[in-house]
């Protein structure tokens, strides 16, 4: 190397700063592609998250629609005796059918979340799902007993398991609310947090061909 000349000597940096400047490049674009990639991934998760509550917010009013049609199907029934005990058992199926569709749909949430990167609100949103689908059985089991009795026609005895659902279907309404909002909040932390890995990406990229660049125009200027 000491025989060479100046002029080889310094093309030889140059070719040398180059070569690490366009691996620091690809390097970047390869980091850039990977975040971009993450990013279309999170947009699709989130999409499917956003369907998949709303499809749980409609069946939660489907829930509560029926088991008002069920009281009025009651107060029907009650006034003309022996008629429309079968219009309350047709209710008290629709309401199951749309209770088996919110427990899938609300499945279908904790699943899309079980591939979505790992954050530190993903725990205290999945414990909001799980208190969720706790107040959702309570739900379930007092409309279920109330049901049992309006079948019978018998109103009084239906009216601590109506209150029970009542109160459990408030709170139901409240936490999907509250999860919706949190998911909101999780998805654009994600987001923000990859945006932010792809700037770091870039500048640190930049700051190092800028260095790179110096190193070499001095080493060659000491050369020559």
């Amino acid at each position: 190397m000491l025989n060479l000349s100046v002029r080889t000597k310094i093309l030889s940096l140059i070719v040398l700063f180059s070569l690490v400047i366009i691996g620091i490049s690809i390097s970047s674009a390869l980091t850039s592609k990977s975040v971009s990639s993450e990013l279309q991934s999170l947009s699709s998760q989130s999409l499917q998250l956003v369907k998949n509550l709303e499809k749980s917010r409609q069946l939660l009013l489907q829930q509560s629609v029926e088991f008002e049609r069920g009281y009025f199907q009651v107060s029907i029934a009650k006034t003309i005796v022996g008629y429309g005990t079968e219009q309350i058992e047709e209710s008290a199926e629709k309401f199951k059918t749309y209770t088996g569709q919110l427990v899938t749909s609300i499945k279908n949430v904790k699943n899309i979340l079980a591939t979505m990167p790992v954050h530190d609100g993903l725990d205290g949103l999945l414990a909001q799902i799980k208190a969720l689908e706790e107040q959702q059985a309570i739900f379930l089991e007092a409309s279920t007993e109330t049901y049992g009795w309006w079948v019978k026609l018998n109103t009084m005895k239906a009216n601590k398991s109506r209150r029970a659902a009542d109160e459990s279907l408030i709170a139901v309404n409240t936490q999907m609310e509250d999860i919706i909002s949190s998911i909101n909040d999780y998805s654009n932390t994600i987001a923000d947090n990859q945006n932010s890995k792809l700037d770091q990406t870039i500048y640190a990229s930049a700051l190092f061909a800028a260095v790179l660049i110096v190193i070499g125009l001095t080493v060659s200027i000491i050369i020559a």
